[in-house]
């Protein structure tokens, strides 16, 4: 009992410490943290997601950005999109303030800077997320993860109704679980309300979540349900991501055919070199960093990435 703690809803502190000596337990007061996750915070205010954010400055701090290469931040990138964000991202709807903070931190990273100091970004940061078909590096959007990760609440939900979970909330919510009434669920309950709510947050990106989940007859004439944005039928959090990201990033025509035979720094070169976004003295002098845009080893032409690599005697020599 010692291990134990006593919490109250809606009972007075008197109360609560007499049962508390009885049981020989210590009290605690709302919000707790119970398996690395808040309960009986508002998830809606942005205080309760420090915890993540100093995650996210921690793993992408600037030692780690200034030993890195492109292609290394890349990598990092991805893999801290899926670790420390998803737990929290898997049962709760991040407000806006947020998802744009890790953005930041992520988009400073990547250019070699951090949380507080900011380096030059010279390519748009949702050009950057995007799909490599679609002309980006496929980080993918902090936004569409936890859409997509709450969508997916709504398959476990169909396919096991008769979980000791599916049960209570249906006990809380009603037989419809609140799907009929999403927005009196989310006043209800921030946790499930933000759930139930999801087909009407992705009707704002002019995606119909409702539309991809339907039942489908079996063989034996029984109902089964079906997710039609991938191949096998069942949801994954993959597919809505994607989807996600492919309906709100922008597209580019100009996509670049990565190879998988050299660094994924040289790739990221080469991208950056075919879309014209590399700091040489013609670019900076357009932005008046340079004064002059004349190349430093053949000072009779101007310095663009095509010099650089084609045009200069210098570099054709190498």
């Amino acid at each position: 009992m010692s291990k134990c703690k006593l919490y109250g809803v809606g009972i007075p502190n008197c109360e609560l410490e007499l049962v508390d000596r009885s049981f020989s337990c210590s009290t605690g007061s709302l919000p707790f943290t119970y398996l690395g996750l808040p309960v009986g915070a508002s998830m809606a205010r942005v205080t309760h997601w420090k915890p993540i954010i100093e995650n996210f400055q921690a793993k992408l701090s600037r030692w780690k950005s200034s030993t890195l290469s492109f292609g290394g931040r890349l990598t990092l990138c991805k893999a801290i999109l899926s670790s420390p964000g998803s737990f929290y991202f898997s049962l709760y709807k991040a407000p806006v303030k947020v998802i744009k903070s890790l953005e930041r931190i992520h988009m400073r990273f990547f250019w070699g800077g951090c949380f507080e100091s900011r380096r030059m970004a010279w390519i748009a940061w949702d050009k950057i997320l995007a799909a490599k078909e679609r002309g980006g590096l496929r980080i993918g959007s902090l936004k569409a993860q936890n859409l997509a990760l709450l969508g997916k609440w709504w398959w476990r939900f169909k396919e096991n109704l008769d979980s000791i979970w599916a049960m209570a909330i249906k006990s809380i919510h009603g037989p419809d679980c609140g799907f009929s009434r999403p927005l009196a669920a989310k006043r209800r309950s921030g946790c499930w309300g933000s759930i139930v709510c999801l087909p009407l947050l992705l009707e704002k990106d002019q995606l119909p979540f409702l539309n991809y989940l339907q039942q489908v007859p079996n063989v034996d004439g029984s109902l089964k349900w079906t997710w039609s944005l991938d191949s096998s039928g069942v949801y994954t959090v993959s597919s809505l991501r994607i989807h996600i990201d492919n309906l709100v990033l922008p597209y580019s025509d100009d996509a670049w055919m990565w190879n998988s035979l050299v660094p994924g720094k040289l790739n990221i070169l080469a991208w950056r070199v075919g879309l014209g976004n590399l700091p040489c003295k013609e670019n900076l002098s357009k932005l008046g960093i340079c004064s002059s845009n004349l190349c430093k080893m053949y000072n009779e032409a101007p310095e663009t990435e095509d010099h650089i690599f084609v045009g200069c005697p210098v570099s054709r020599e190498v």
